[in-house]
């Protein structure tokens, strides 16, 4: 029994092959992205299979983890910076009443 949605083929072997809207609904991004994202080459082009295009699921996952890659690491300082102020540091009323 197949836990694959709707859309989705296997091509050679294990490779997923998935629609637009799969990938739209994989990335939380709206099908219009994913087409835009393709057009400017930052995005692994689809497959033809018939009249259809699909995405390689590993190719999917490749342009993700560059894209991980890509971003700054957070050390534990800058994550302790962007935490809200809880009360006993957050400024007082009498000094927010004066700014």
């Amino acid at each position: 029994m197949s836990h694959e949605s709707p859309g989705t083929i296997r091509i050679a072997g294990d490779q997923l092959a998935l629609s637009v809207q799969q990938v739209a609904f994989l990335l939380d991004i709206s099908v219009r992205s994913v087409w835009r994202l393709t057009s400017s080459g930052e995005f692994p082009r689809p497959v033809a299979i018939g009249r259809s295009r699909r995405w390689l699921r590993h190719a999917i996952d490749e342009y993700l983890a560059r894209k991980a890659g890509e971003c700054p690491v957070m050390d534990s300082t800058s994550v302790a910076d962007s935490q809200p102020q809880n009360a006993e540091n957050a400024p007082s009323k009498e000094v927010m009443d004066h700014e």
